[in-house]
Order: structure tokens, then sequence, then C-alpha cells
């Protein structure tokens, strides 16, 4: 217990009503973890400075290596991808997706955003596996599913000014599967 109260700086010396909001979730923290439990059932469990999140993500990737379950709800993605290896999204009380965080990510794609300083027109980039193609402020965004080889040779034929290659966040794939979801209900989809 005191090792754990020391990674999360937590003061056991001081009375539970004079601590901060933040200070008490850590000590529920420390009671909880302390009971050394095969499976960790965690709530919204955010609410803890940036420092302090960081090793609480730390602590619990450490319990995971050691075999145990961590089981989070959290609408705060970041932190589900920061500690989770899957992830189930639930719209309306149905079930939508279970998957492994990397699967769902590869099956989503991949983002290359690229600025060109020649000029460059959309049809050079409507390429076998470029499933969607867009223009912003002149950077082409290209979401990309398969032969990224080729499209990085078609991208390398123009001057490059910015190019940034990405798969996609838990937040975007959240709410990616949202927006198809609601296009799938108007029956667009």
């Amino acid at each position: 217990m005191e090792s754990l109260a020391e990674r999360l700086q937590l003061d056991l010396d001081r009375k539970t009503n004079e601590l901060s909001k933040g200070n008490k979730l850590k000590v529920g923290i420390v009671q909880s973890l302390m009971a050394d439990p095969d499976l960790i059932i965690l709530d919204e469990p955010s609410g803890l400075d940036p420092l302090m999140q960081q090793e609480f993500y730390h602590i619990l990737r450490e319990e995971k290596k050691q075999g145990k379950t961590v089981f989070m709800s959290s609408h705060n993605l970041a932190e589900v991808e920061s500690v989770c290896d899957r992830v189930a999204i639930i719209r309306m009380g149905q079930l939508i997706v279970v998957e492994d965080i990397q699967v769902l990510q590869e099956k989503t794609g991949k983002v290359l955003e690229v600025e060109f300083r020649d000029s460059v027109t959309i049809d050079e980039f409507k390429l076998e596996g470029v499933s969607e193609i867009r223009q912003n402020n002149g950077r082409f965004i290209l979401t990309i599913h398969k032969n990224l080889d080729n499209i990085i040779k078609a991208v390398s034929n123009h001057r490059i000014l910015n190019m940034n290659l990405k798969t996609y966040s838990l937040e975007q794939l959240f709410l990616k599967y949202y927006t198809e979801e609601k296009v799938d209900e108007r029956g667009d989809g």
C-alpha cells in the first residue's frame, strides 16, 4: 500500500476529509488495488492531474502484465486507448462492435495528409486502396485501406511541403461508427 501511495504522491498522514477531490480519488485507487484483485472495474476513472493520470495508466498496464483484467467504462477515449487492448462501442444500449483496438484501426484505415509545393489534382490519387479524398486549405487528406506503397509513390511524384501519416485515434473510430450508424438509420448507407 505504501509504495502505491508513494507512486501516486498520496500523503497517508492526512485525514480523508482534509483531502482535495484528486487526492480522494487517489485514496480510492489505493484502496481498490491494495487487495490485489484479479478483476479491476473502473467507471470514468479520470480526475487526476495529467502527471498522476499517466502514473495511474502505468500502474494499470503493470496490473495487466500480471494477468489481471481491467474493465473500463469511459467517455475519455484517449484514456481507453492508453490502457485497453480491446474496445466495445455501445450506442443507444446496443453493442455495435467489440474488437481489438489495433484490428479496428486496421479495418478503418490510415489517414495521409499532404501539402504540396506544386499543382496537384484530386484525380491523381483516385487509386486502388484510397477510399476517400478531401481537399482542405491546400491540403489533401486521403483515407487509405491498402496499397500504401503505391500511394506514397504517387505522392512522391510531386514536391512535398508537409506530410503526415497516422492511424485513426479511438475517438475518430468512435465518431466514425456513430456517423455511419446515423447514415444507416436514415437509409443513406
